[in-house]
This record gives structure tokens, sequence and C-alpha cells, in this order.
């Protein structure tokens, strides 16, 4: 599939890759713990080498979003902090699914914000962010996190003034030597 140029416009692929995913889910609901250790690796290990981001999808969401024990969610944890690292899957599509893991794992509402905090120069976390907030009537705390971004956008911006300023001070020292060397020249 991640060969072809997909033109789909009833959604028939997408349709499939769902079933795909609900398939999975059930096996795992069936299978006895060593069974569906094996399929939790093999998961993985299709997560880990996906290149396609269609083809991708089901094997993430299965991986992430299933009720696994703890040593596997642990083992998420990671393998999802490595894939934020590599940087090849788009923070946006991962953080989501760091999210579900962490509270799966019954990580605190601290933890859950240093995770965002972590990843607030993304403009997607950064409203993730501030959305949870407000969904936890924390406004105080996204008040500040939102001035906090205003100033830091004010600092940035007095810092490119002053950059231009800079390069325009520049700019008229070096057309004044040329014309000095003109002057002498002539």
């Amino acid at each position: 599939v991640d060969r072809e140029d997909i033109d789909d416009p009833d959604g028939d692929t997408f349709e499939f890759i769902n079933y795909c995913e609900d398939a999975w889910n059930c096996v795992l609901n069936l299978a006895e713990p060593s069974e569906r250790d094996k399929l939790y690796k093999r998961l993985q290990e299709i997560v880990k080498n996906e290149t396609s981001d269609l083809m991708a999808d089901a094997p993430q969401s299965v991986l992430f979003c299933y009720d696994w024990d703890p040593p596997h969610l642990k083992q998420n944890l990671k393998l999802l902090d490595d894939m934020l690292a590599q940087k090849k899957t788009p923070t946006e599509d991962l953080i989501p699914y760091r999210l579900i893991t962490m509270k799966q794992l019954g990580c605190t509402q601290e933890e859950v914000y240093a995770l965002l905090h972590k990843y607030w120069d993304n403009q997607y976390i950064r409203d993730m962010a501030l959305h949870r907030l407000l969904e936890d009537g924390k406004l105080t705390e996204a008040i500040q996190q939102l001035e906090q971004e205003k100033n830091n956008a004010n600092a940035a911006l007095q810092q490119a003034a002053k950059e231009r300023e800079n390069i325009y001070a520049r700019m008229k020292s070096n057309q004044r030597q040329q014309e000095n060397l003109h002057r002498r020249a002539a």
C-alpha cells in the first residue's frame, strides 16, 4: 500500500485499516498472555520499522492504545521517547499516544504538564496543553502560560528589532567607509 498512490474517495482503504485495527484488538483480548506478548513484539517491530504513514497508523494505534500490562506500557514509553528523539514522526502524532500511555500507567497531572511543557515550542502541543489546563479548571495557570508566551514573543520581537538596528548601523558604517575610499581615490 505504501508504494501506491491511493485514491480513496469512498474511504474504503481507511475502513479496511480500521477493520484490521479492530481485528488486532479482538485477537489481543482473546489471546493467552504468551501469545499477546508475541503480538506485542510484532507490533513493536512494525512500528519501529514502518516508513509509510498510512500503514503505520493501525499498528501504532493498537500498540499505543491497547490496555497493556505495566511492563509493556513502560516499553511503549521508551519507544515513544526514542521516536520523539529521532523526529521521523511528527511530534503531534506521538504525544497523544504518550499521554494515553502515561494515563494508563497512572502518571500525575504534573507529569503530564511537564511532558507538554517539554514540547511547548510545537503549536499543536501548546494548544493541547492550554486546552487541558482549561479542562482541568486551571484558568490561572492557562493565563500565566499565555502571558509567558506573549512575553517571550515580545522579547523575541525586541531582540529582532535590535538586530535590525545593528545591521542597519553596520550597513551605514560600511557605506560611509566606501564613500571615504571613493573620495580618496578621486
